[in-house]
């Protein structure tokens, strides 16, 4: 888990979700494209709203805060 209090053990596994952003990190309109693991559909749903993208590429840059 990045950044984020471990709430995966008081979730069913049945809603988590898997995020694969394996892809390539070169092309701009790629940036958001990471390896990435399981958060829970409720604060995916929430950090869906951009938080956790920028964060990642923040994280990618060398940054460690939610921007």
């Amino acid at each position: 888990m990045i950044g984020l209090p471990n709430i995966k053990s008081k979730v069913k596994e049945s809603n988590i979700i898997t995020i694969n952003f394996e892809e390539e990190y070169t092309q701009p309109h790629v940036k958001e494209k990471l390896k990435f693991k399981q958060y829970p559909r409720e604060v995916m749903n929430i950090l869906r709203l951009g938080g956790l993208i920028k964060y990642l590429k923040g994280r990618a840059k060398g940054r460690h805060v939610w921007r």
